[in-house]
């Protein structure tokens, strides 16, 4: 029995050690393969992150290729838009000619008519030519009422001109007639068409060759669409503007298109890119960039539209052209990544046999009964200590600069802010707290304050002055606007700061409250400072989101300073729409040059007043276009001056750049006051001129009578031969300076002469008639009866008689 139990127990014990040393076995595979598992993750995570960097290089490499394209694109439209105003100026020169209403209301075929357009070529059309650039193929001038084609060497008829000089390859004559000629366009411009240049018996520096062109149409008269007369076509080669895409790096490499409105493809320099209306669809907005696939083909779009037509530039450029070294980089990283693996399965599994042996010592050591022998690793744990602590230091150092540095990176994010720079999605909201910028609602506006004169705080305002108009724009503008509202202040520019308000959310009168801030503040700054201010107040906006639209309100209200003058307060939702255009007719201009060449300012003055009330009291305009109307009315100035010489005058000095005189001024009101300063002064140089030139003359006529009294032929033909004018012009002026016409002055002469004469008893009466220039005495007599009431005879006794009694 007890020999039972001892075999018992040392099978028991045997089993045990059996069980034991199969589960140090599993535990010896178990703890290797996470071993080994650990490392190849650790290898895997580099690679995986390279996997991760490429990825973000191709959509880096995508983007930066699609700006610049969009850039190059950009610079393309730029170009054409350029060459584009070219066509304009001579389009607008052409049909503002009034010569050219005379010929399109002219429907006969008269010699002295045909002299009419051979003088218009002469005159107009030649001289256009010289002045254009090889852009510009060709032009044109069709009148429907005579059939006649005009252009510069040439006058023929519209069939003649088709068949032997211009003719498009897919467009028969009628065709050209009635789509070209004939129907109403209004500045528009057809596809590229080849034109096929015959050019008859003329003689043509182009070789005459088909070439690809661009027709530009403006029927006549402008803007009647019911009573077409001509048109005007302007030809533009296709090769030139193919010309400039080509000297663009980016866009020459990539497939170019120019799309009218009416979805037609204006030009292309390549047609393996189908561009149909669907796909036109896509394409919204004035400028952009898309991804797209054309069969099977991934491209990117990028296109603008233009400024001065109805053009939509595209560029479509496959992904291959600038992704070809990124596809070759991604083949070496595939092959890099498959060795990498290979040779890092092969490293994770020695590493890990490695650092297992320790623990397969220590598991044999149990099983055998022995204790592992620890070995010591060095004092690293001496040097991870000692660098952790050096770690804690150069942080806490780095926290106090960045500390010191927070009010200027807290300046320049609200700038940001204020602009629309900041993406609240990937901004993250520590950065906020950090900066201590903490909102206390979901609404917000914005008060644009300009500083402008500061005259009145210092007469010299230096970068240290201005920084203490700053220090107090801030401190008044926080006090005033943080009783209810949260508040931050942002210098924008020297003479420009910005105050961003968060609404309270337990003011319900929030828009009144803003108002009083903005008039408080221009009230102490103005009265205890000295200083002029304008203010802008945009419109309570909410969302952190909208902070930029607040601020581009308010930068369009500060813009209307120029028409509500300085010293104000503009609130945006009191702006009302403008006009466009201004009130400045040719009529006007005309009448208002007359005016001060004669020297009435008076006159002037009241044309400028009634132009100044039309635009701004009337009929309100937009600042822009007001700063336009005064330059207008400047350059109405230079063409007075320089019909004057101006640059050789000295009392003319002072309005040799009247312009730029404009340009200085800030608003509208001193505009004003000073393009009518400028018209004065003008005015009363070109008056004195002008009397005393009138006053020279009227000496000189008087002495003319003077000295020819006894001249029977003295009258107003022979005076007005002898100063060769016109007797109509020297009747009016006589009359217009002596108040009176000159045969009663040269008679009320004669006669004052005669009564001298009469004092001599030697002279008879009929000696006095033709001393004083009368044929006879009996013309004589009646004169002297009718000026003096008395015969020449009872006069002269009675004369006689008083000098006697005296």
């Amino acid at each position: 029995m007890n020999l039972w139990l001892a075999l018992k127990k040392l099978t028991q014990k045997g089993l045990n050690r059996i069980r034991l040393l199969r589960m140090s076995l599993f535990n010896r595979r178990s703890v290797f393969i996470k071993l080994l598992t650990s490392y190849i993750l650790i290898l895997l995570l580099p690679l995986i992150g390279g996997y991760i960097l490429y990825s973000k290089v191709e959509s880096i490499t995508t983007e930066n290729a699609s700006h610049y394209n969009l850039a190059m694109l950009e610079q393309f439209k730029q170009s054409t838009d350029a060459r584009l105003k070219e066509v304009d100026q001579l389009a607008q020169e052409l049909m503002l000619n009034p010569k050219l209403n005379l010929l399109l209301n002219d429907s006969s075929e008269q010699p002295a008519d045909t002299y009419k357009y051979i003088e218009f070529i002469r005159n107009f059309l030649e001289r256009h030519k010289t002045k254009t650039s090889d852009f510009i193929y060709d032009y044109y001038l069709y009148f429907s009422g005579s059939d006649t084609v005009l252009k510069w060497g040439l006058k023929t008829d519209s069939r003649t001109f088709y068949n032997d000089y211009y003719r498009y390859k897919h467009m028969s004559y009628e065709e050209w007639k009635s789509k070209v000629l004939r129907a109403f366009h209004n500045m528009e411009y057809m596809p590229s068409e080849v034109l096929i240049q015959n050019m008859g018996s003329m003689p043509e520096t182009r070789d005459n060759k088909p070439a690809n062109v661009i027709t530009y149409i403006q029927s006549l008269p402008i803007q009647d669409s019911m009573n077409i007369s001509g048109a005007l076509v302007i030809l533009i080669e296709e090769a030139k503007i193919k010309e400039m895409i080509r000297q663009i790096e980016a866009v020459n490499e990539s497939a170019v298109y120019i799309v009218n409105d009416k979805d037609q493809v204006v030009m292309a320099t390549s047609q393996q890119f189908d561009v149909n209306p669907a796909f036109l669809k896509k394409l919204k907005g004035e400028s952009g960039l898309k991804d797209e696939d054309f069969n099977g083909k991934d491209v990117i779009v990028s296109y603008t539209s233009s400024d001065r037509t109805d053009w939509k530039y595209i560029s479509i450029m496959p992904k291959e052209i600038f992704l070809q070294p990124v596809y070759v980089l991604k083949s070496k990283a595939i092959g890099l990544f498959i060795l990498c693996l290979i040779l890092g399965a092969v490293a994770a599994y020695l590493m890990a046999y490695r650092n297992y042996v320790p623990l397969r010592h220590i598991v044999n050591a149990v099983l055998q009964g022995r204790s592992p022998v620890l070995r010591s690793k060095g004092n690293e744990y001496e040097f991870l200590q000692n660098t952790i602590e050096e770690s804690f230091m150069k942080e806490q150092h780095l926290q106090g600069i960045i500390s010191q540095q927070v009010p200027v990176i807290r300046a320049n994010f609200l700038s940001r802010l204020l602009r629309g720079h900041v993406d609240f999605r990937t901004e993250p909201v520590e950065t906020m707290n950090f900066l201590g910028i903490q909102f206390i609602s979901d609404q917000f506006t914005v008060i644009l304050i300009d500083v402008d004169d500061a005259s009145g705080f210092a007469e010299e305002l230096s970068e240290r002055q201005w920084a203490s108009i700053r220090f107090i724009m801030s401190n008044v503008s926080l006090e005033i606007a943080g009783e209810h509202h949260q508040a931050y202040f942002v210098d924008l520019d020297r003479n420009r700061m910005a105050l961003l308000l968060n609404v309270g959310n337990e003011r319900p009168e929030a828009a009144e409250d803003i108002s009083q801030i903005a008039e408080q503040i221009k009230h102490i700054i103005e009265t205890r400072f000295k200083m002029v201010l304008t203010l802008a107040v945009s419109n309570i906006h909410q969302g952190i989101n909208r902070i930029g639209q607040c601020h581009s309100e308010a930068l369009a209200a500060l813009d209307y300073k120029m028409v509500k003058g300085l010293s104000v307060i503009i609130h945006y939702y009191e702006l009302t729409p403008a006009e466009s255009q201004y009130v400045y007719p040719i009529e006007t201009e005309i009448q208002l040059m007359n005016y001060v060449k004669s020297g009435d300012f008076d006159k002037a003055e009241f044309l400028i007043d009634h132009i100044y009330e039309t635009n701004f009291r009337s009929n309100p305009i937009t600042p822009e276009i007001s700063k336009c109307l005064f330059l207008d009315m400047a350059s109405t100035l230079l063409k007075i001056l320089n019909r004057l010489r101006i640059s050789e005058r000295e009392d003319l000095a002072e309005f040799i750049n009247p312009i730029k005189r404009i340009e200085a001024c800030s608003t509208a009101e001193e505009m004003y006051s000073c393009i009518k300063s400028m018209y004065q002064k003008v005015a009363e140089v070109l008056r004195k001129e002008r009397t005393d030139h009138h006053q020279q003359m009227m000496e000189s006529i008087a002495g003319i009578i003077m000295q020819n009294l006894t001249n029977p032929n003295l009258g107003l033909a022979w005076i007005a031969d002898s100063m060769n004018m016109s007797q109509q012009y020297m009747s009016t002026f006589f009359k217009k300076m002596y108040g009176e016409n000159m045969t009663n002055f040269i008679a009320k002469k004669r006669m004052e002469h005669a009564k001298r004469l009469m004092e001599d008893k030697s002279l008879t009466i009929a000696q006095i008639a033709q001393t004083i220039g009368y044929n006879n005495d009996i013309v004589f007599s009646r004169a002297f009866k009718k000026s003096e009431g008395i015969p020449p005879g009872k006069y002269r006794e009675t004369q006689l008689r008083k000098l006697e009694e005296l």
